[in-house]
């Protein structure tokens, strides 16, 4: 991978968004589907540490609203924040077992940071 996922996700520039395609579904960009394919490998890594909660059924839904919050991130750092905020706040959790660090690490890793 040439770089880092939210090295990718904060460079895009406003006329870029202007011209981009959807974040998620088959006309998606590819930067969008690598982050997608990072955030579902978090989640699933959570879930399988039993530190989430996740209803099989709601994995996709989940994937789609992390990776929309993702990537309208201002900057690497904010990404993290963000990807933390939504999965807290998001219905498709059932629970979350594990404290803000281990959410951090997981994205992190996932993503490349």
């Amino acid at each position: 991978m040439p770089a880092k996922l939210a090295d990718l996700i904060a460079g895009s520039s406003e006329e870029e968004e202007a011209e981009a395609p959807p974040v998620i579904g088959p006309d998606a960009s590819d930067e969008a589907k690598a982050v997608r394919a990072a955030i579902v490998q978090a989640v699933q890594t959570m879930t399988a540490a039993e530190d989430i909660e996740v209803e099989p059924e709601n994995l996709d839904p989940l994937a789609d609203e992390l990776t929309i919050a993702a990537m309208d991130a201002h900057n690497p750092k904010h990404v993290l924040k963000i990807l933390r905020k939504t999965l807290l706040d998001s219905e498709c959790v059932e629970e979350i077992y594990c404290d803000d660090r281990k959410i951090r690490t997981a994205f992190r890793r996932a993503l490349g940071g």
